[in-house]
């Protein structure tokens, strides 16, 4: 017995991480209209990209700045998407996406909410990493002017 228990063990973590299915093409968009419904977090994340620009003391033209914030939502949208496919559905995030404005005073809305709220030691752990991307990337997309 003591030999088949690491054994169960072993296929057991196999068949989790197996059902876990990655987040499809279908749950970013959700996902990415579900942030862009809330303008003051789209333009607090513009703010801090604008701000990691100025950081840098790079010269960037507008064309080239528009292109790192672009850039820069996409590279968080990676990140987040997955720990947010970890906690909520695709019809959540539907549901949510229907009528932002008021969906949160909803008992849906409260339940999505304590969800995300749960989420946000997991969230702030890849807001570092993020960071020093747009830092890098900023150094990248500036050097093609000299």
């Amino acid at each position: 017995m003591k030999r088949l228990f690491p054994i169960l063990l072993m296929l057991f973590c196999f068949f989790q991480v197996k059902a876990e299915e990655p987040a499809t093409a279908e749950y970013r968009a959700a996902f990415q209209t579900h942030i862009m419904n809330f303008p003051d977090t789209t333009s607090g994340l513009s703010q801090v990209i604008d701000e990691a620009i100025v950081y840098t003391g790079q010269t960037v033209t507008p064309e080239q700045a528009a292109d790192i914030k672009k850039t820069s939502m996409e590279k968080l949208l990676d990140l987040m998407v997955p720990i947010y496919a970890q906690h909520i559905t695709l019809e959540e995030l539907k549901v949510a996406n229907a009528d932002p404005q008021n969906f949160y005073s909803t008992p849906e809305g409260a339940i999505l909410q304590e969800k995300e709220d749960n989420m946000l030691p997991e969230l702030e752990k890849v807001l570092l990493p993020w960071s020093e991307w747009i830092v890098q990337y900023i150094f990248e997309v500036s050097s093609k002017n000299k």
